[in-house]
Parts: C-alpha cells; sequence; structure tokens
C-alpha cells in the first residue's frame, strides 16, 4: 500500500473544479489507472457548493470546489479499485476565504445530501 504524502501534507486547490457526491461517478471519469480523491468535507463554512439544481446531469450529484480550498492529506490507500488519496477539508479564517466564501454562498447554495429515492413494490 502507498504511504501517507509526508511531502504535502496541505494542498491549496487554486481554482474551480467540478467533484461528485458518488464515488461510482468519479470512479468512471478517474478511469482504469487513475487517482480518485476523496475530500471529505466541513459541514460548515465549506469552499464546496451544490451544482445540482443548476446541473444539465443531475444524476452526477455534482459540486464545485471553490478556488483557495485547503485540503489536508489523511490517507493515501487502495479503495474503489484505484489508488485513492483521503483529503480533509480545512476551513481557512483568512479576510479572503471568507469574503470569497461569502461570495459563493450568494450564488450556490450549501451541500445538503438529500434522501435517496427507495424503490416501491410494483
Amino acid at each position: 500500500e502507498p504511504a501517507v504524502c509526508n511531502v504535502c501534507p496541505q494542498v491549496f486547490w487554486i481554482g474551480m473544479s467540478a467533484a461528485f457526491l458518488k464515488p461510482s461517478v468519479a470512479v468512471g471519469y478517474a478511469g482504469q489507472g487513475g487517482l480518485l480523491l476523496r475530500i471529505c468535507l466541513q459541514r460548515k463554512n465549506s469552499m464546496a457548493r451544490d451544482l445540482r439544481p443548476l446541473s444539465a446531469v443531475a444524476t452526477e450529484d455534482q459540486i464545485l470546489l471553490m478556488p483557495n480550498i485547503c485540503l489536508k492529506v489523511r490517507d493515501d490507500k487502495f479503495e474503489y479499485g484505484m489508488r485513492t488519496l483521503v483529503l480533509d477539508e480545512i476551513v481557512q479564517r483568512t479576510k479572503s476565504n471568507i469574503s470569497k466564501a461569502s461570495v459563493a454562498q450568494t450564488v450556490l447554495p450549501p451541500i445538503h445530501r438529500q434522501p435517496q429515492p427507495t424503490s416501491q413494490p410494483s
């Protein structure tokens, strides 16, 4: 198994990026030999926003990671059939992050997991 990355324990993601709440969708995009980033988001003050209300493909459960999200490497393991880095979001309390997060909150709603539909017997 790969060892936890000690070279870069914290990562600042400087651009906007799409991510997916469903691992199966992310694995499909990563493809064979890809690297999966499993990001554990903060419940409050997260730098991620829900794109499902705006998405053309709502079944992908897509979210948007805002610029300058800070992530800490927690684990490096083999999961979902590929190498997976587990990253924890770290909420940074800086003026620039707070103002960017406030602007983002006015445009996109925060992430709220929706209950999965259950199938009814016919």
